[in-house]
């Protein structure tokens, strides 16, 4: 249980990847998946702790702005105690959310749901992944700091 929530760190995200690419999960017979339940349960958690953008596009959009408020105060409260800021691009006077948004998918969620989902035969996933990834690049033109007043949890 405790290796599954250590999956969940966004820092070991690549080695957890990696170890999960390194089982040739297309390749798994189904009585060999047994000796990889660790590997392929700590897969099955990372991506739920990042499914966000693969949720129909309501919720995704709902809960990425409650995702990026809490990086607002997160950032504004190390500032006002002069803190070194964790995440720079989280300034609510100048971030773009869609921008964000379209670089965490880059980064972190695209190869994920595509390693994960194919295992799983859960393509409409990474379907609706992109298809999110889309409607963010699309408002990465018009968004302008003035959004993010707006944006609360």
């Amino acid at each position: 249980m405790v290796e599954m929530v250590l999956a969940t760190d966004i820092s070991r995200h690549f080695e957890y990847l990696a170890k999960f690419n390194k089982m040739h999960v297309t390749d798994v017979a189904e009585e060999q998946r047994d000796t990889n339940s660790l590997t392929i349960c700590d897969m099955l958690v990372k991506c739920a702790d990042i499914s966000n953008p693969a949720r129909e596009w309501t919720l995704c959009q709902r809960w990425a702005h409650r995702i990026v408020v809490e990086y607002f105060e997160q950032t504004r409260e190390e500032k006002e105690k002069g803190l070194p800021v964790t995440m720079e691009v989280f300034d609510r006077n100048t971030c773009n959310v869609p921008i964000t948004q379209c670089g965490f998918i880059d980064m972190f969620a695209r190869e994920a749901f595509a390693t994960f989902t194919e295992f799983a035969k859960l393509g409409e996933l990474s379907g609706q992944l992109e298809s999110n990834y889309e409607k963010w690049k699309q408002m990465t033109s018009q968004w302008t700091p003035s959004h993010n007043t707006n944006l609360v949890l």
